[in-house]
């Protein structure tokens, strides 16, 4: 049976995919599926939001990898949320706080007989004050480095689509670990006053798809995030990165190689 304490490399990864695609990238929009209401509820009326709350989801070639919520508190640099895993015949659930140059993770699992166990990593989280103002109002006209831009509408919703192919991918697991030629799409989704509503990336070889997306629920809700105590503290042993590697939970997960070298220094200490 795969060890939950592998698992809590898996939430690493993709907390810090989600928070590089949100940070860096500042794309953090997808179209809204299927229509949607004839008025916007996400409208910020000009303000720069305080808080944020996400939706998301990872995939590999079409099957979940991990999907989950995150709130996020823009002035505290402080977040909380959690992401589901699904294994062969149940599907595990991790709790997320980061707070303080810290990620803590638990899932009842982990826990100890006596108290609850959070695995502690570092997570250096810049300033967010520049990408709330992305949220309120995305500057897509300064994404500059994709060969093919398009933009579409619907309803209220405006999608703009960038494409880049010959893009160095890699994959994560050690049997694919070279690099390979592929092609990047991002999706950025504005709402009725250009706020952002969803976002997803997808970059695909001959042999893999890989895809985040990732949907604003609401803005402005209250987001207070407080460490655990120390005494339960926990760090996740440096082996089981090298671990994980060697087993199939991330098979198939492709990155680009940049945004793999952005996620090191996410969680660079």
């Amino acid at each position: 049976m795969i060890s939950y304490r592998r698992l809590v490399v898996v939430v690493v990864v993709v907390v810090a995919a989600l928070l590089t695609v949100v940070g860096v990238v500042s794309a953090v929009r997808d179209a809204n599926p299927g229509g949607g209401p004839g008025r916007d509820p996400l409208v910020l009326h000009g303000q720069v939001p305080t808080s944020v709350g996400l939706s998301f989801s990872l995939t590999t070639n079409g099957r979940t990898s991990a999907s989950g919520t995150l709130d996020i508190n823009f002035a505290k640099k402080s977040l909380s949320g959690q992401v589901q895993i699904p294994l062969v015949v149940t599907t595990a659930t991790f709790s997320l706080r980061g707070i303080d140059r810290h990620l803590f993770i638990n899932n009842v699992n982990l826990n100890a007989a006596s108290h609850e166990t959070w695995y502690r990593v570092p997570l250096s989280i810049p300033s967010l004050y520049f990408v709330a103002l992305e949220f309120s109002h995305p500057d897509v006209g300064f994404i500059r480095s994709f060969a093919k831009t398009y933009s579409t509408h619907q309803g209220f919703a405006t999608t703009y689509h960038f494409e880049n192919t010959g893009v160095s991918l890699t994959s994560l697991t050690p049997q694919k670990g070279r690099a390979l030629p592929g092609k990047e799409v991002l999706t950025i989704t504005t709402g009725a006053e250009d706020e952002a509503t969803a976002a997803s990336a997808t970059v695909s070889t001959p042999v893999s798809t890989t895809a985040l997306s990732v949907r604003v629920l609401w803005y402005n809700h209250p987001v207070v995030v407080t460490a655990p105590p120390k005494s339960q503290w926990a760090a996740v042993p440096q082996s089981l990165a090298k671990d994980l590697l060697g087993t199939q939970i991330l098979q198939g997960v492709t990155l680009p190689q940049n945004l793999l070298q952005e996620i090191r220094k996410l969680t660079s200490a």
